[in-house]
């Protein structure tokens, strides 16, 4: 059909361009806009290989921050779809976030990538393999690291809140939460920073309450 040739046509672009950021980032823009036309399309798309294309992108250009912003944000958009996220996750689409917050953590101007990172962690726990797999390989720390450092962000405090929240639901991520050294001081600073903020409230609130509780 003319919507396949049409998705044939952007992924080998994307493919013929690997080094041109501005070809990867148009043409992921594309496709993801395309995605919200329905299962169908969004199917299709995953059948071009275009997640496994957005993951090996992000593992070659770990230094590139707008394209790792956009990667995660990629992740984010096909994650929350079907079994989706589940091919991420085996793709070692979670490796990608996880190293993605990691690499942009120090500087405050690309905490854009942080947030991104939070979101798609958020969308890809939604499945339990997924939620287990996060906390196994460091995505809490990645996380609680990046909230930390971005204590100033409200955005990065509501993204990393709801992020954690969704972790929070496997007991062993839970757990590793409650024993952080300075988690639950993090979280009031947060609260503190940003008082005026609804949204900081109200998630930080929950997340305490869940911290608090016996494991």
């Amino acid at each position: 059909s003319g919507a396949e040739g049409g998705i044939r046509t952007l992924v080998s672009a994307m493919r013929k361009h690997r080094e041109s950021f501005g070809v990867q980032s148009s043409v992921w823009a594309v496709l993801m806009n395309l995605a919200s036309s329905g299962d169908d399309v969004r199917a299709k798309i995953a059948a071009e290989g275009v997640i496994e294309e957005v993951i090996l992108e992000m593992r070659a250009h770990r230094e590139t921050a707008k394209l790792q912003s956009i990667g995660c944000s990629c992740l984010a958009w096909f994650g929350g779809y079907g079994n989706l996220g589940v091919k991420i996750g085996a793709e070692g689409g979670i490796k990608a976030v996880i190293s993605a917050i990691r690499q942009h953590c120090e500087l405050f101007q690309r905490f854009e990538v942080q947030e991104e990172g939070c979101d798609a962690l958020r969308v890809l726990a939604s499945n339990a393999e997924n939620c287990r797999k996060i906390g196994v390989e460091g995505g809490i720390e990645a996380v609680m690291t990046a909230m930390r450092r971005q204590g100033e962000s409200e955005n990065m405090q509501v993204r990393g809140c709801l992020a954690l929240l969704k972790l929070v639901k496997n007991p062993d991520n839970l757990g590793k939460i409650q024993q952080r050294k300075g988690a639950e001081k993090m979280v009031k600073g947060a609260m503190k920073k940003h008082a005026t903020s609804r949204l900081v409230n109200k998630f930080a609130g929950a997340l305490l309450q869940l911290m608090d509780s016996k494991p």
